[in-house]
């Protein structure tokens, strides 16, 4: 979840200190959402307590978080990939979050490298978590044209309203299977919100050829609503004056749309059991039935013919180098022969040569 941040702030050493707490929602179709501890897509629990702070220059040592859960304080440990201090718990459910973290008063407290020790309080009322809002056009999201402009509507967030304010953020990446891979994020789209997207945004457009790289086509948005339940810069009683102290309750929605393949591209139909020399493939072997292919954005679509009828079954793989796939349709290549495997109601097959542990192929262009 992203917090609160921004490059518009003074100097000083300490530009945000926050405590935020929020819920991840996975959307699994046009109308509905699960929690995302419950959605092995997500990869993500479903409650979340976050504390940190971002810096402008120089460090702080022994900095810690205190509250009723912890009166002693808890450290707050260095996170040198985001370059901030961050600590993150996660919680499965709301009551567990709830009675894990209580209203009251919290303490930051450390030593900063060039202002000292100092010791901010920030009060969180008890959690009262955001209602869950979807992508409205999710529907289309599902067979999206990467050539074209893609636009991303969602329902209108309104529960900042009656609070001190609010944020959006939208981001956009694929699983390369080693981790993710972002694509795009709404950084730097037109805002009066030093902080991101304005509160009251319904949509955002990704320009047209942006979303590529991903081996089948599929992708994650990740959307985070924030409600700003309080904000203060710290004054000059502070040693640490300017610093923005704030609390704020977040919702993290996380969902996977797909790119559609190309159709353009030249097909070729093959009869049970031919040979067919293509330069771009070599050696390609139709198996027990009619296939055909189609190669558009350097991948490879294929689908079974049955009857002569060209129809889609099952939907289209792409398959790439290195991507050993699961699913119904699957080819594997071994000294310049493409062998195919597919299953269907009446049995599985496998051509005798195709060894299933081959690795898929990238047929280049």
């Amino acid at each position: 979840m992203g917090v609160i941040s921004g490059s518009w702030l003074s100097a000083q050493e300490i530009s945000l200190m926050y405590i935020e707490r929020s819920h991840a929602i996975y959307q699994d179709g046009p109308n509905s959402s699960v929690p995302a501890g419950s959605a092995p897509e997500a990869d993500l629990e479903s409650y979340y307590f976050m504390v940190g702070a971002e810096l402008e220059s120089g460090s702080i040592s022994n900095f810690r978080i205190a509250g009723p859960p912890e009166p002693l304080g808890e450290p707050i440990p260095y996170d040198a990939e985001d370059q901030a201090y961050e600590l993150e718990q996660s919680y499965s459910s709301e009551s567990e979050l709830s009675n894990e973290i209580t209203a009251g008063t919290y303490t930051f407290s450390g030593t900063g490298n060039t202002v000292g020790y100092f010791s901010e309080n920030v009060y969180i009322p008890t959690y009262s978590p955001l209602s869950n809002l979807l992508i409205t056009n999710y529907s289309e999201l599902q067979s999206f044209d990467p050539a074209q402009p893609l636009t991303i509507e969602w329902e209108p967030f309104t529960e900042w309203e009656t609070a001190a304010g609010g944020v959006i953020f939208v981001e956009i990446s694929y699983d390369t299977g080693m981790g993710d891979q972002f694509v795009w994020d709404s950084e730097g789209l037109p805002s009066t919100n030093p902080f991101g997207l304005d509160p009251d945004t319904t949509s955002v457009e990704v320009p047209a050829g942006t979303l590529t790289g991903s081996p089948d086509g599929k992708y994650f948005v990740g959307m985070g609503f924030i409600r700003i339940d309080s904000m203060e810069y710290l004054g000059s009683s502070s040693p640490i004056e300017g610093t923005l102290l704030a609390s704020i309750t977040g919702l993290e929605m996380l969902t996977q749309i797909q790119a559609r393949p190309s159709y353009h591209q030249d097909r070729l139909y093959l009869s049970p059991g031919s040979w067919i020399q293509d330069p771009r493939l070599g050696d390609v072997y139709g198996y027990d039935d009619d296939w055909g292919y189609s190669k558009g954005f350097g991948l490879v679509h294929v689908a079974w013919t049955p009857h002569w009828f060209w129809q889609e079954r099952l939907g289209w793989l792409s398959v790439i180098a290195g991507d050993y796939a699961t699913g119904m349709w699957i080819f594997a290549k071994d000294h310049g022969m493409i062998y195919v495997h597919g299953s269907w109601p009446e049995g599985e097959y496998w051509s005798d040569q195709l060894q299933k542990h081959l690795n898929m192929i990238d047929p280049g262009v």
